[in-house]
């Protein structure tokens, strides 16, 4: 067990189920606003599952479905690490981005890694600084997340470390090693880190 906790790590590279659609199990005719609360799903795969089905139910023009494409859904996530919420809202931002649908999914599938390419990494550097203007200037923010997100119950303290993530994403002006919390990085190397925790999770089966 504690292999598998370690091969896990402090902060979710991923979650650990298939993606869901969050509305199949709510009536089609609930006639009040739809509240889900996601607790520590570890990316946003839920919520873009169910904002796809939406939209497809949308173009498609189901009518046993009619009522609850205009309803409104509140989804709240409850995640512990700061760093987990940033990568929530990254992974939004690039769903949504009007880039090239190839070129989203790559980057998409990318940043369900921890290696990735000069490209990717200039694209989250760009997507960070733009996300930090989201969390302190939400009424001047014009990016994507804008009438999708909203960050109002984020404490100050959560916010300052949500600010420092996406900060830290930007490796030109990159200073420290250190995470948003204060906490000392054992080890800066992003490859060695991403082969540890993938020894640590898969056990024996790694060398098969």
């Amino acid at each position: 067990m504690s292999d598998l906790k370690q091969g896990i790590g402090m902060h979710s590279m991923w979650g650990m189920s298939p993606s869901y659609n969050l509305l199949n199990h709510i009536p089609n005719n609930h006639s009040n606003e739809i509240n889900i609360l996601l607790v520590k799903p570890s990316d946003a795969r839920h919520i873009i599952h169910t904002l796809a089905r939406r939209q497809q139910q949308q173009s498609n023009g189901a009518n046993n479905q009619q009522q609850q494409q205009h309803q409104r859904i509140n989804i709240f996530v409850l995640e512990s690490e700061t760093q987990v919420l940033a990568r929530h809202l990254l992974l939004l931002h690039i769903y949504l981005d009007d880039i090239p649908i190839r070129h989203r999914a790559a980057l998409f599938l990318e940043m369900y890694n921890s290696l990735i390419s000069k490209r990717s990494e200039d694209y989250a550097a760009l997507a960070g600084k733009e996300l930090c203007e989201l969390v302190y200037d939400g009424d001047n923010y014009k990016g994507y997340l804008k009438h999708i997100v909203d960050l109002g119950r984020l404490k100050q303290k959560e916010r300052d470390n949500l600010d420092g993530v996406f900060r830290s994403w930007n490796t030109s002006t990159s200073t420290s090693t250190g995470s948003s919390n204060g906490e000392e990085d054992e080890c800066d190397d992003v490859e060695v880190l991403r082969d540890y925790r993938l020894r640590g999770y898969y056990g024996e089966r790694y060398d098969w």
